[in-house]
């Protein structure tokens, strides 16, 4: 993908960073957000111009963008060199920031899904000097804005305990967990009928937590189920070794049988190991127990796929993907969004039937229910 038409490059590293495509679930258009890194400068068809947003690791990051990709089965990427849409930072982000006596606001990574007939973007947001924050905003098509709705202060503390306190130590399982809880950047959200649902880790725990932003009392612990005592089967069959590395979601988790519409009993989830993008895996997801069902036979997604091609040097970072039924004689595929290090913009078309899967033994016994709630205690707009 190339920058908008006009624009001026303050130099050529500038790239599309974190592109993430969602559909809208009311009209059916394809939308696709993303960032430039480095400065946009000059005239250009951004719409409102081309300022430049914070700086944020080094590195200056345009304000988010939209392109409206066409209301096809596919997002038409003929579309991709056509206006680009700058979104503007509600207000509500600015009466955040002086609610918390910052003098900048940095957010980045944003991951588009629909969610109660709107489109929602989950996102990191860091109020300096204070550490970067789990957030939700909500898009404003009329008014060409992203509005904030809630911050999650101090959620990855908690779970960072629960975690530290609930964890079997193993010789090779990673430590330190309940330090790196509140830094990653990796959740999964996932709309459901009784709310939103909360995927903060993959392996070797899955962890559900409900969340309502008008609930007060926090995020409810929906389900938790560790797969240790599977480890040595897993490794196995999938080369994954989760007690040496915890999975996370590349992306927000999809409904994976499309066919049943809007009763679909599974979701995928690409996932990646902690600190490690050269490789990623698919999960299958009970959607009413929030268990792992089945996992890829191996990553479907690889660093030494496409680096033949010259072009991927450093690490492969999913945003989002879909699982779209093509009809005859394609069937049906997983259509994965990705860049190289969170940038350059790529797709991939994967047949879902050409995806080995492991099975993994339903359990004699599920976990009990509970109802203990996590702290969110957020800045709502």
């Amino acid at each position: 993908m190339t920058p908008p038409a006009g624009a001026a490059l303050a130099n050529s590293t500038a790239v599309p960073y974190y592109p993430a495509a969602v559909r809208d679930p009311v009209t059916g258009e394809w939308y696709l957000f993303f960032t430039y890194q480095e400065e946009l400068k000059g005239a250009c068809n951004v719409k409102g111009g081309c300022e430049t947003g914070r700086h944020q690791g080094g590195r200056s990051r345009s304000h988010p963008l939209l392109l409206r990709l066409g209301y096809g089965a596919l997002p038409d990427m003929r579309l991709a060199q056509t206006d680009v849409q700058k979104l503007q930072l509600h207000e509500s982000f600015a009466k955040l920031k002086q609610q918390h006596g910052a003098s900048a606001l940095k957010a980045s990574e944003w991951r588009p899904f629909s969610w109660k007939g709107q489109i929602y973007l989950s996102h990191w947001l860091a109020l300096p000097p204070g550490q970067e924050r789990a957030a939700l905003a909500r898009l404003d098509l009329e008014h060409g804005s992203l509005e904030h709705v809630y911050r999650f202060e101090v959620l990855q503390e908690e779970l960072a305990k629960y975690h530290g306190r609930r964890t079997r130590t193993h010789d090779r399982s990673t430590s330190g967990l309940e330090q790196r809880v509140d830094t990653e950047a990796s959740w999964g959200f996932v709309p459901e009928k009784d709310g939103l649902v909360i995927y903060p880790s993959l392996l070797p725990c899955t962890v559900a937590l409900e969340f309502d932003a008008e609930v007060p009392e926090g995020a409810l612990l929906r389900n938790r189920h560790c797969y240790e005592d599977q480890a040595g089967r897993i490794e196995d069959y999938t080369g994954l070794d989760i007690l040496k590395h915890e999975m996370l979601s590349s992306g927000n988790p999809v409904a994976w049988d499309i066919e049943r519409g809007g009763r679909s009993r599974e979701l995928i989830a690409v996932m990646h190991k902690r600190g490690h993008d050269t490789e990623h895996w698919a999960v299958r997801i009970d959607r009413a127990s929030h268990r792992i069902s089945h996992i890829s036979a191996g990553p479907i997604l690889t660093m030494r796929d496409f680096q033949p091609e010259g072009f991927l040097e450093a690490e492969i970072v999913v945003s989002t993907y879909h699982v779209i039924d093509m009809g005859e004689p394609w069937g049906r595929i997983l259509r994965v969004v990705y860049g190289e290090g969170d940038h350059l913009f790529c797709w991939v078309e994967i047949t879902t039937e050409a995806i080995v899967w492991h099975a993994l033994p339903a359990p004699r016994t599920l976990p009990k229910q509970t109802r203990m709630r996590f702290k969110a205690s957020g800045t709502i707009s």
